[in-house]
C-alpha cells in the first residue's frame, strides 16, 4: 500500500518546508503530499493554512502578503523549515516520486491564476502527479486545461455530495481521497467498481493502517510514514 508523506516529514521540521521535503526523500518516501496556494504577488507556495497565525503568529492571510514578506517571518512552532515555492519543489523532487499537489484558495477570483500557474509549471514535464482539492471548481478548471492528468477530489463526508459534484463538474477523477473517519469496505468496493483508486487521509495509527490495508485501499496519507515501514 502506498504511503504519502503528508506535508513532508514534519515531526522535526516545519510542515511543507524545504527541510521536510528533503527529509521525506532521504527516508525513501516514494509519494509526497503538499499544499499549494497563492501569495499576494501570485507566487505559488507550499502552505496548508490560509491564515499565518498557527505557524507564524501573525493574524494575516497568506493572500495578504508577498512571498518575500512571508519568507521574512519567524515560525512560532520551534522547528527548522524554509518556505519554498512550486518551482523549487519541482526541482527538488525526482520525477519518479509521486507528487500529490493539493490546490487551495479562498479567493474565487484568483482560481484561474492558481490553476494556470500550476499547469504551466508542470507543462511538458514527465512527472507522476495527482492534482487534488476540496474545491471542485479548481479541479474543473484544471481538467479543462489537461484532459490526461490524474485528478482527485477530497471528501470528508457525504457520499451523495461526492457523486453530485463529480457528475456536475465533469472532472473525471482517477482517484478519490476520503477521510479515514468515513472509510469502510462497502464504500471502497463501490469506488473500485468504478475504476477509481482510493487514498485515505490522515492515518497515523498502526492499527488503523492495518485495517485499511486489509480492506484493500490503494494508499494513505500520513504525518509519520516511517511508522509503517515494516508493513
Amino acid at each position: 500500500m502506498l504511503v504519502f508523506a503528508h506535508r513532508g516529514l514534519h515531526h522535526e521540521y516545519l510542515e511543507n518546508s524545504f527541510e521536510a521535503i528533503v527529509a521525506a526523500l532521504a527516508s525513501g518516501c516514494q509519494a509526497l503530499e503538499v499544499d499549494l496556494q497563492l501569495t499576494r504577488d501570485h507566487k505559488i507556495i507550499l502552505m496548508h493554512d490560509f491564515e499565518l497565525k498557527r505557524l507564524y503568529g501573525v493574524e494575516r492571510f497568506v493572500a495578504d502578503l508577498t512571498f518575500a514578506e512571508i519568507q521574512c517571518l519567524d515560525n512560532q512552532v520551534g522547528k527548522l523549515g524554509r518556505l519554498i515555492c512550486l518551482e523549487e519543489l519541482l526541482c527538488l523532487v525526482p520525477a519518479n516520486v509521486l507528487l500529490n499537489l493539493e490546490l487551495k484558495t479562498m479567493q474565487w477570483y484568483k482560481t484561474k491564476i492558481l490553476v494556470n500557474g500550476v499547469f504551466n509549471a508542470l507543462n511538458n514535464m514527465k512527472r507522476n502527479v495527482i492534482i487534488s482539492s476540496f474545491n471542485p471548481y479548481l479541479l474543473m478548471r484544471y481538467r479543462k486545461l489537461d484532459a490526461q492528468c490524474c485528478i482527485a477530489p477530497i471528501f470528508g463526508a457525504n457520499l451523495y455530495c461526492f457523486k453530485l459534484i463529480v457528475r456536475l463538474t465533469g472532472i473525471k477523477p482517477s482517484s478519490i481521497h476520503f477521510s479515514e473517519k468515513i472509510m469502510n469496505q462497502s464504500l471502497l468496493v463501490q469506488m473500485h467498481k468504478g475504476g477509481l483508486k482510493i487514498y485515505v487521509y490522515t492515518v497515523n495509527d498502526q492499527q488503523r493502517y492495518a485495517e485499511l490495508a486489509q480492506m484493500g485501499v490503494d494508499g494513505v496519507f500520513s504525518d509519520n510514514p516511517q511508522l509503517f515501514e515494516d508493513n
